[in-house]
């Protein structure tokens, strides 16, 4: 579920979503389900005994001139319904881009973003090679888009 509103230059964006585990499936069932919720690269969630899942979107962005837009998001996220409570946890995201258009169908964007996981043993985003659980991470993306 969510909203925008735009006002001249400025646009600003609204979201919330929720998803639910049942952890008694049918194995083709269970296949897919896990798929989507066990991995890493799931926003620092790993599923284990957890059911339930959060997200709260906000964002905003502005139209400096009309080539060159920025825009800043935040995403919160929680995981619960953990009997362990080893992977009851949460999640805070943010992205900031700049995007610059050269044309109606190409252009260049940059961006930042930090991530931040805490909670149960089971709340990392990553483990490293020796086995430590890394919670927090940073990254930049830059591009060129051209669309057909």
């Amino acid at each position: 579920m969510g909203g925008s509103y735009r006002t001249g230059p400025w646009y600003f964006t609204t979201g919330y979503a929720m998803n639910k585990r049942r952890n008694a499936l049918m194995a083709q069932d269970a296949r897919l389900i896990g798929a989507y919720w066990g991995s890493e690269a799931n926003g620092g969630f790993q599923p284990g005994d957890s059911s339930k899942r959060q997200l709260l979107q906000l964002g905003v962005g502005y139209q400096i001139t009309p080539k060159l837009n920025l825009g800043m998001h935040y995403y919160q996220a929680k995981q619960s319904g953990s009997v362990s409570a080893a992977f009851n946890n949460k999640a805070d995201f943010v992205v900031a881009v700049a995007d610059y258009a050269f044309s109606k169908r190409t252009d260049a964007y940059m961006g930042v973003d930090h991530t931040r996981v805490r909670g149960g043993a089971g709340s990392y985003i990553e483990k490293t090679a020796s086995g430590e659980l890394v919670r927090n991470r940073a990254g930049i993306t830059i591009g060129l888009r051209h669309r057909f």
